[in-house]
């Protein structure tokens, strides 16, 4: 597979998602979006130490939400601001042994997802991860419930991190809107334009 990595994995799938989670995965160039959540930070020293390293956001608030895509030859770099914690992420297609999955890479540890529609959101579910090239256990594989929907014409995410024996690492939910899209945009005419 090649091209945008949602519409690639997801393939005809890809046209029943809501027209806001389009919008937002459809990777044909990049694009910025913004808006507001709710976050809730680890509940034990580990957890707290674990969310520090990657750069999650640590305590209970409401709060601003950056969100910056870059798209690139190789995949998608997400540089995600909540608050005043900002941490970044590299997207690419699996190929191997991840083959029809998204890898997701923050720093040197890389987490291979499913992609999940299931009629009402879009699931993202933990299905392997490795440390470089090297798989680590599965039994240890991070995990939660994380997805996005749309609420009321808005694009809408709910993300939930969790690990075996530490629980919850971070978990932030909420609505983006965007500042520039993605893509080109229809116009009441019918006709395609560039919009900002």
């Amino acid at each position: 597979m090649s091209g945008p990595i949602f519409p690639a994995l997801l393939g005809e799938t890809y046209s029943e998602l809501p027209q806001t989670l389009q919008d937002l995965h459809r990777g044909e160039r990049s694009a910025e979006w913004e808006g507001n959540a709710s976050v809730r930070g680890a509940r034990n020293l580990v957890g707290r130490i674990v969310a520090g390293v990657f750069g999650f956001p640590a305590v209970d608030r409401q709060t601003t939400v950056h969100v910056s895509i870059e798209v690139t030859q190789g995949g998608e770099t997400w540089t995600r601001s909540i608050g005043d914690k900002r941490f970044r992420s590299y997207l690419t297609l699996g190929t191997g042994s991840e083959a029809g999955l998204m890898c997701e890479r923050f720093g040197v540890i890389t987490v291979a997802m499913a992609l999940i529609w299931n009629g009402e959101q879009l699931e993202f579910v933990p299905r392997r991860w490795r440390i470089g090239p090297v798989p680590l256990p599965t039994s240890l594989l991070p995990n939660g419930d994380s997805f996005e929907h749309d609420r009321d014409g808005s694009f809408a995410f709910d993300v939930r991190i969790e690990a075996p024996i530490i629980g919850l690492i971070a978990a932030y939910e909420g609505v983006l809107r965007p500042l520039t899209l993605a893509w080109p945009a229809a116009d009441t005419s019918g006709k395609r334009t560039d919009s900002e």
